[in-house]
C-alpha cells in the first residue's frame, strides 16, 4: 500500500528546511506504478502550494538497450545542473522514431519528481532527499505495461536484464526512504 501522505509531508518538511529544490525519487521495475503515483504526488504537492517537475527517466533513455547509460545520462545533464541551481537544456528520446528531440528546458521548481526504473541508481541517488521503492509481482507489472504499452515480449527481458543490472549496483529498495507494494 502506498502511504502518500508519509512521502509528501517529508518532501515538504525537506523543502522548508533547505530552502532549494527538493528531489523525491520514484523507482521500481517496469510496471511497478511509477508513473501514476508520481502524477498523483505532483497534484498532491501542488494542492499544497509546491511548484513541481515531473521527469521520467526513461524519457532520457535511448531506446531499449540503455537503462544504464541514461541513468548516467540523467544525473549529470539534469540532476547535476539542478542542484546548482541552473535549469539545462536537455534532449529527450523519442521512442516511436528512435532519435534524440530538440533539447528544452528543465525549470527549477520547488520539488522535482524523478520517476522511472533507474531513478535511485548508482548515478542519479546522490542527488535524492527522498526515495520510494515501488513493488509487485512480475505477471501484475507486465498485464499493466500490456495495457498501458501493448505487448511487452519484444523488449521485457532485456530491458528486465538492465533492471537487474542496476539493482546489482546499487540496492535501491534496501536503501530506500519507503517501500511500497502496489499490488
Amino acid at each position: 500500500m502506498i502511504d502518500i501522505d508519509s512521502y509528501l509531508a517529508v518532501i515538504e518538511a525537506r523543502h522548508q528546511a533547505a530552502g532549494r529544490q527538493i528531489y523525491a525519487a520514484l523507482d521500481g521495475r517496469s510496471g511497478a506504478g511509477k508513473t501514476s503515483t508520481a502524477t498523483r504526488m505532483a497534484g498532491a504537492l501542488r494542492a499544497r502550494g509546491l511548484t513541481v517537475t515531473v521527469l521520467e527517466v526513461e524519457t532520457f533513455v535511448a531506446g531499449w538497450d540503455g537503462l544504464e547509460a541514461g541513468t548516467h545520462r540523467v544525473a549529470h545533464t539534469i540532476l547535476a545542473p539542478l542542484s546548482h541551481g541552473e535549469s539545462p537544456l536537455v534532449a529527450s528520446w523519442n521512442w516511436v522514431e528512435n532519435h534524440w528531440n530538440e533539447p528544452a528546458p528543465i525549470p527549477l521548481t520547488d520539488v522535482l519528481v524523478l520517476a522511472g526504473c533507474g531513478a535511485t541508481s548508482f548515478a542519479c541517488a546522490p542527488y535524492m532527499d527522498v526515495t520510494a521503492w515501488l513493488e509487485a509481482p512480475e505477471s501484475v507489472r507486465r498485464a499493466r505495461v500490456a495495457k498501458r504499452d501493448g505487448d511487452p515480449s519484444a523488449w521485457w527481458e532485456r530491458w528486465a536484464r538492465q533492471e537487474t543490472q542496476l539493482l546489482a549496483e546499487r540496492d535501491s529498495p534496501a536503501l530506500a526512504d519507503f517501500l511500497w507494494t502496489t499490488a
